[in-house]
């Protein structure tokens, strides 16, 4: 149908979606909405031209784009800019289109610049390459002023979001945790709250990529535990329910596989870890990585691990642990012996042993 307010010009209505529109969202999406509401960023009124004609209204980034990603197929670190220079749809848009010679070199670094969130650019070896769809995405996650602004960005993204390493992840987790809602700004808390699942349901697969590339560590697991621990606190629903449980089970294989590889860690370093559903039901593993750790410390140390695991419901680790703290029992000062076996009552096997 004509567009009601730009004359000669047309709106597409979807045939089995009646009053929803095509519409062109930047920077790069074509989506159907509901409601005809034209903003900077989202466009629903289109201009028919003939195909011959059309290379007269683009710009230098839609002719630059291609012409980077075919050197880039050959050259994954990019194309010179000299080369990039001597293309002949580079020198025929500057010729016919923009009626002006081609730019020098600090014509070029400047404009490479000012577009940091879609070319790379290399003033060293004067090499550009086009940025990634995962790459492009964190610059403009990156230059967001505030969770509002970062949640925005998130809901339009697509599967590059799932490309983000987690380091970018971890970012935006920090971003949208300290968001501070104004009073009655329902929008931006629905906002958050929709980006916050997105972020989460990432977590995994960034620490998949980074266990395949050999780089997983217990530091890194920690911070996407505590990270995704804070993005879940206020998941009420049964399906942010599931998707809390699918991501810390894929965290509790990602710590479990560390330990099952041999590496030990201080007992204070897997505190956070006892609570996850793997690890709480194995906690045998924990205790077998911690033993060492244990053997050393004095009773009320080994009383306060004994206490932590117990409240992080990590049974498996308090009920291997118990016996081992009971049969040390003759270290403790007579007064705190009562108070260990009480706690350690609750637990069959700490029973058996203390019998």
């Amino acid at each position: 149908e004509t567009s009601k307010i730009y004359e000669g010009c047309f709106r597409f209505q979807a045939a089995h979606y009646p009053g929803h529109f095509l519409a062109y969202s930047k920077p790069n999406q074509f989506k159907l909405i509901p409601v005809v509401e034209e903003t900077d960023d989202v466009i629903c009124d289109f201009i028919l031209l003939n195909y011959e004609t059309m290379w007269k209204y683009m710009t230098i980034e839609e002719v630059l784009t291609p012409v980077i990603t075919d050197y880039q197929l050959v050259e994954k670190c990019g194309v010179f800019l000299d080369d990039l220079i001597k293309n002949d749809s580079v020198r025929t848009y500057f010729a016919q289109v923009r009626g002006e010679e081609l730019w020098d070199l600090e014509g070029w670094e400047m404009f490479f610049g000012a577009h940091f969130d879609t070319f790379a650019y290399d003033t060293s070896t004067r090499r550009v390459r086009l940025l990634t769809p995962a790459e492009q995405l964190d610059k403009r996650l990156t230059a967001c002023r505030d969770a509002k602004a970062v949640a925005d960005v998130i809901a339009q993204a697509g599967s590059e979001l799932g490309e983000l390493p987690l380091s970018s992840l971890l970012r935006l987790a920090g971003t949208l945790v300290d968001f501070a809602p104004s009073a009655g700004d329902i929008s931006a808390m629905v906002s958050v709250t929709a980006g916050k699942k997105k972020v989460v349901g990432m977590v995994p697969k960034a620490l998949g990529v980074l266990e395949a590339a050999g780089k997983l560590n217990i530091t890194v697991v920690l911070q996407a535990f505590r990270a995704s621990q804070a993005l879940t606190a206020d998941f009420t629903t049964a399906d942010d329910q599931r998707k809390k449980d699918d991501c810390f089970l894929n965290l509790a294989k990602s710590i479990k596989t560390l330990l099952e590889a041999g590496s030990t860690y201080p007992v204070s370093l897997l505190y956070p870890f006892f609570a996850l559903p793997t690890l709480a039901a194995e906690g045998k593993l924990l205790f077998t990585q911690c033993e060492k750790d244990l053997a050393v410390l004095d009773p009320p140390e080994l009383v306060e691990h004994f206490h932590k695991a117990v409240a992080a419901n990590a049974h498996g680790f308090a009920e291997a642990a118990g016996p081992h703290i009971v049969s040390s029992i003759e270290k403790f000062p007579a007064e705190k012996q009562g108070e260990l076996l009480v706690a350690c009552a609750a637990y069959d096997t700490c029973r058996k042993a203390a019998v």
